[in-house]
């Protein structure tokens, strides 16, 4: 505890505070790759960085599929069905070429990029019941 706060390391940022009534409850959030069903294509909608992290402990040569999915319902059509609000981004997703999974794996589509480690930390008021989740440099 450092001056009336209590200081919680995360194991990773997704994470859902709800404070009520002086009860803290944390609820991991989007802990599951999810794709939607487009008719002619199924398009990855959620978990990008699960599929990757996935796909790359996977062997190349290995015959086991690993990736698992949850089909998500209703976002998908509001997102990219005929009344979109971002009939840009619909037109891409669903034009002749989309991009594919595999087309994030393609090292000419990589550049190199300095990132700044970071770590989650949620913090607790013990003098007013609030929370909030505050990234530290490492």
């Amino acid at each position: 505890m450092v001056s009336g706060t209590t200081i919680v390391d995360l194991p990773h940022g997704e994470f859902l505070v709800d404070l009520r009534q002086g009860r803290l409850q944390l609820t991991e959030a989007a802990r599951f790759i999810s794709v939607a069903d487009l008719g002619d294509r199924t398009l990855l909608w959620a978990g990008y960085h699960r599929a990757y992290a996935v796909a790359s402990q996977t062997v190349p040569e290995g015959t086991v599929r690993v990736l698992l999915a949850t089909l998500i319902d209703g976002d998908a059509d509001r997102f990219l069905g005929a009344d979109s609000d971002r009939p840009e981004v619909r037109d891409m997703v669903r034009g002749d070429r989309p991009a594919f999974l595999a087309d994030f794996f393609d090292a000419n589509l990589c550049m190199s990029v300095n990132l700044r480690k970071q770590r989650p930390e949620l913090h607790v008021s013990s003098q007013f019941p609030t929370a909030k989740l505050v990234w530290v440099d490492e």
